[in-house]
């Protein structure tokens, strides 16, 4: 049986806990403490091989990079910090620039 890759990005201001949403999904554990994500971070799902890099804003030039080979991204915000949720039309119109599809919201 072949196995289908698909890359989704998660992306979204500094801190709104895209690496947290990462670590729980795959590794069904919380992060209590903070650890700011460097560069793409990558997780293998069971049998469905899922890539899930993760960025934050401040590096523009790449963010279009790894837009050009994701095939969905997930927009992500923190409920607590409305100033997250204020950027969120900014992510979208970068998701839409480089993706044909619908992102995802999710608010952490």
């Amino acid at each position: 049986m072949a196995v289908e890759e698909f890359k989704v990005i998660l992306v979204g201001e500094s801190g709104v806990g895209k690496t947290s949403f990462v670590i729980r999904f795959a590794d069904s554990r919380f992060q209590n403490v903070y650890e700011s994500t460097v560069g793409v971070d990558c997780k293998k799902f069971k049998s469905l091989l899922m890539k899930l890099q993760l960025f934050c804003k401040y590096g523009h030039s790449r963010t279009r990079e790894i837009f050009r080979s994701a095939d969905g991204a997930i927009i992500v915000y923190d409920v607590t910090k409305k100033e997250t949720f204020d950027e969120v039309p900014w992510w979208i119109k970068e998701t839409k620039q480089h993706l044909t599809g619908i992102p995802i919201f999710l608010g952490e």
